[in-house]
């Protein structure tokens, strides 16, 4: 197919770098001054959520819907909040997976497909037909508020166990506690679970953060989530670490 991306950041270039084989990718990026002129079969959105999120959107689909269309084929690879996907009528599909190994995540995940609201038959096999052609596993929800909480709650139970590792090295820190052995007892235990089949029981393994949490995802996601269905364990994520949490 003839696609157009907009955003050309980490997850655009991955995304770039994963269809490009497949099909024709043009890019649009504000960056980098990079406009693609033309019509094109579907729009790839891949910029970061923001206020303006939406009218950047539908701008581009004034865009680039060619004549005789009433709206081109909207995707959108972004983590937005919840019901986003719905009003710029588009579908949603979120890209899971760690930025060091992105590309190789992106290959391999099963594309969660949250449908655009009332769509038709023929505009899902659309949908499906552009991840067939790019050789991608994928499968359809019913709406894109599923798959919209599904990245959400995703980034946000990284960030909630995060804090409680740090959480955790301060207790073993007041009690004279090597924090590797927190690790050992943690990766003991997850061996015992598969030895089991009891995968459902494992535990993260991960060092506590110095300062703030960092990074452009966890943090950032978990105050979308927190706007829209408050909770103290999204709170704990991002609330300022100048003192101890004991």
């Amino acid at each position: 197919m003839n696609a157009v991306l907009i955003g050309y950041g980490d997850i655009g270039k991955s995304l770039y770098e994963v269809l490009s084989p497949y099909h024709k990718i043009s890019i649009t990026d504000m960056a980098t001054d990079r406009v693609a002129e033309g019509t094109f079969d579907i729009l790839l959105i891949a910029i970061p959520f923001s206020p303006v999120f939406v009218p950047f959107v539908e701008h581009y689909q004034r865009q680039y819907t060619g004549k005789g269309r009433t709206r081109i084929p909207t995707l959108i690879f972004s983590t937005v909040a919840i019901g986003i996907s719905d009003i710029c009528a588009a579908y949603h599909s979120p890209i899971e997976g760690r930025h060091t190994k992105i590309v190789d995540m992106i290959r391999r995940q099963t594309y969660c497909i949250g449908k655009k609201k009332d769509s038709a038959m023929d505009e899902n096999l659309f949908i499906a037909t552009f991840f067939e052609e790019a050789k991608l596993k994928y499968d359809f929800f019913d709406n894109a508020k599923i798959t919209e909480f599904l990245k959400l709650r995703s980034t946000a139970l990284f960030g909630v166990n995060i804090e409680f590792a740090r959480y955790s090295k301060q207790v073993a820190d007041d009690i004279g506690m090597d924090f590797e052995l927190v690790k050992e007892y943690d990766k003991a235990h997850n061996r015992l679970c598969r030895e089991v089949g009891m995968d459902y029981c494992q535990r993260y393994i991960l060092d506590p953060p110095e300062g703030e949490i960092k990074g452009h995802c966890v943090v950032p996601n978990s105050i979308i989530l927190d706007e829209q269905y408050p909770s103290v364990f999204l709170k704990e994520i991002y609330r300022p670490k100048g003192n101890k949490i004991i």
